[in-house]
């Protein structure tokens, strides 16, 4: 046999043997088959609604949500492989709804003071005054309670495994709608950020205690994008901004 022929021979079987061993041992994020669906089955008894909504899933597979009962009340619940859902506490037997879950297991969400209306997409619309509090629940099934009562339309409160909260908080004066960012720990309490032109929103945070956002300019039509430290600065970005799309 020539050594051509013993080359291309070898060749051949190189291809064959790293072609086994790259289909055997592909770990790559998105490769073929590693996602599938899975039946979580159905709630327990306790946990009986008209529909039910995923608010937030973790790294560790642990999701959290609320379902609505035929009285179009809201209520809490957590869920895992091993456990299935559980219902999550409410004190005074408060409507709630849990909207965030970190790593570590910890639920932010909030109480309200009476049913809210609700539509099946998720999309929680006050249609009456309602007050709510905002609230964590702990591993330990403690609650810790974070904000009073209150009529401000509380949104997309999000927890990160320091077991900050951040959300937004719309108040309604003089028939107008203001909307603030807001992050809380247990050492400062609620710091909210209040932006020239009081429409402001925040992206998700990191562990740090930073997040981004932006404010709206509904005189001029534009959005002010900032950013704010984990000392709770407010840094402009529009002039980086403007910086970066004048080099495209």
């Amino acid at each position: 046999m020539s050594n051509l022929s013993k080359c291309i021979i070898f060749f051949i079987l190189f291809c064959i043997s790293f072609f086994y061993y790259a289909v055997n041992n592909n770990t790559s994020e998105y490769s073929p088959g590693k996602y599938e669906i899975i039946d979580i089955g159905r709630p327990s008894e306790n946990i009986q609604g008209d529909w039910y909504v995923f608010s937030d899933l973790n790294n560790n597979g642990r999701a959290a949500g609320y379902y609505v009962d035929a009285n179009n009340m809201s209520w809490a619940f957590k869920w895992d492989k091993d456990n299935g859902y559980q219902k999550l506490n409410s004190t005074n037997n408060s409507p709630c709804a849990a909207i965030s879950i970190n790593n570590k297991g910890q639920i932010s969400g909030y109480f309200c003071d009476k049913p809210i209306d609700t539509s099946p997409d998720g999309a929680m619309e006050i249609l009456f005054p309602t007050k709510k509090k905002i609230v964590i629940w702990n591993n330990d099934d403690t609650i810790q309670t974070i904000s009073d009562w209150s009529q401000d339309e509380v949104q997309s409160l999000k927890i990160n495994d320091e077991g900050t909260v951040f959300g937004q908080i719309s108040k309604f004066e003089n028939n107008k709608s203001k909307r603030y960012s807001f992050k809380w720990t247990s050492n400062t309490g609620i710091q909210i950020t209040e932006l020239e032109k009081n429409l402001s929103s925040f992206s998700y945070p990191n562990n740090s205690g930073e997040y981004a956002g932006y404010d709206y300019d509904i005189e001029n039509e534009i959005t002010i994008p900032y950013f704010i430290n984990s000392d709770n600065q407010f840094i402009d970005l529009t002039a980086k901004f403007e910086k970066y799309l004048s080099n495209e």
